[in-house]
């Protein structure tokens, strides 16, 4: 049977007891091994990326991982880091360009700028005062995070730190409101940062498709969410150790709260529960017709994380432009491996479809009309702080719909050309074979 995690419940949770969790765990290595997972070839604009090999020193397993020490030479090195006031600055508004970062990331440790960027946000909540989290935890809950992600096209550790500093701005959006409490912003950012670690690049539907290990426990115990319940599981892993507890400040309620939201909010990632969330979000009343919402405010938080997951598409263009070129990569390549073992692919995972150089922004438009403008719509409803990120929206709509068009035009002015160019042809042709013929028949 299929089991539906019901709306009604506001925190209901599903863990995995100990045995599972351990399979789980393990069950990765498995799935990378079951699909030979290969290099990626590079995208416009971006560095190649390397499946991860089992072995490689930068890609340790999770299972492996939770068993390291921090590596004290790390800690000193961020702690030693001073950012600038433009860094600081930039960080902290929508127009903050991460590909900065992931361009310099072949040359050189990114962690090294971009953690402490990280934990400037922390630093702007105030949650080192009142969480009473050391900084130092932070640093190397960071740490050990970065190194569960993978090197993937899109789903990898650049993500992560998009979606905590766009948390970041919608909290801030939010804060004249008092919507959230110092340890909702907190968990939220939190969960933020590990809400897709140890993804491989392959959506939920894959892994049922190719029956990995994975796909294979989720069904067993009639779970959809493959991908969120893993990244649960290995956050949860991660907190268990004291030197990477972020949440070691909290007291008894604290955590056991911190702990509901932190799950609740990833598992609402799953896109497979868009809908069911969605619908039961439009149901709630506006902020300024209630602003003592504290039933729904579960709710919210989920559509907060949701929304900061699909956020590309509110930022400035040159910048979700970058995104999108990652993200359409990362399905090509999951396509590919779809075609390599007979499975159905979708025509958005299929390559051999995306010729036509309109099909980004078809694409992209196509998203944004499906559910981007939708989700971001009802925050906006919702909460008038946040109709920002309908501009944007609606900005980058204008782009890709100008793109698509000037694309379609070329198109049809070069088949158009093509068109005429064999009509003149044709004509010539059997122009000169009637000239030919008459010629012929004159010397008989």
């Amino acid at each position: 049977y299929k089991r539906q995690v019901s709306t009604q419940s506001t925190w209901g949770i599903h863990l995995a007891n100990a045995a599972m969790l351990n399979f789980a765990v393990n069950a990765t290595d498995q799935a990378i091994n079951l699909v030979k997972l290969a290099q990626i070839p590079p995208t416009p604009s971006r560095k190649a990326y390397r499946r991860p090999s089992s072995g490689s020193q930068h890609q340790r397993r999770a299972s492996g991982m939770m068993t390291l020490p921090v590596d004290m030479s790390e800690l000193m090195k961020l702690r030693a880091v001073h950012l600038t006031d433009e860094e600081i600055n930039s960080v902290k508004t929508v127009n903050f360009n991460l590909h900065h970062y992931i361009a310099m990331s072949d040359q050189s440790d990114s962690r090294t700028f971009v953690i402490p960027l990280l934990v400037t946000l922390f630093d702007d909540i105030g949650a080192w005062e009142g969480l009473g989290v050391s900084r130092d935890t932070m640093f190397n809950f960071l740490l050990r995070v970065t190194d569960l992600y993978r090197k993937v096209p899109y789903h990898n550790w650049f993500h992560a730190v998009d979606v905590t500093q766009t948390m970041y701005l919608l909290i801030k959006s939010l804060e004249a409101h008092n919507v959230l409490t110092l340890l909702d912003k907190y968990v939220l950012m939190v969960a933020s940062i590990a809400h897709d670690v140890d993804h491989m690049g392959l959506n939920n539907s894959f892994h049922f498709k190719a029956e990995t290990p994975m796909g294979i426990l989720s069904n067993s115990v009639g779970s959809n969410s493959v991908l969120e319940v893993h990244h649960c599981n290995l956050t949860i892993l991660v907190l268990s150790d004291e030197t990477t507890n972020v949440f070691q400040g909290l007291d008894p309620g604290q955590l056991t709260y911190a702990y509901k939201v932190l799950v609740n909010s990833i598992l609402a990632t799953d896109m497979a529960r868009h809908g069911e969330i969605l619908q039961a979000f439009l149901a709630i009343p506006k902020w300024d017709d209630d602003p003592d919402q504290t039933t729904n405010k579960p709710l919210v938080m989920q559509m907060l994380l949701k929304s900061c997951d699909v956020s590309n598409v509110i930022k400035p263009f040159h910048i979700a432009r970058l995104w999108a070129l990652a993200v359409t990569e990362e399905f090509f390549t999951q396509g590919d491996m779809e075609k390599e073992r007979g499975l159905d692919v979708l025509p958005m995972f299929n390559r051999d479809n995306q010729s036509n150089s309109s099909a980004l922004a078809k694409g992209q438009l196509g998203f944004i009309d499906f559910l981007a403008i939708k989700q971001f719509g009802a925050m906006a409803a919702w909460c008038d702080g946040l109709q920002w990120t309908i501009d944007g929206i609606n900005a980058n709509r204008q782009r890709w719909t100008e793109i698509r068009d000037a694309a379609d035009a070329a198109a049809t002015a070069t088949t158009s050309i093509a068109t005429a160019t064999t009509t003149t042809a044709t004509t010539t042709t059997a122009t000169t074979t009637a000239t030919a013929t008459a010629t012929i028949t004159t010397l008989k």
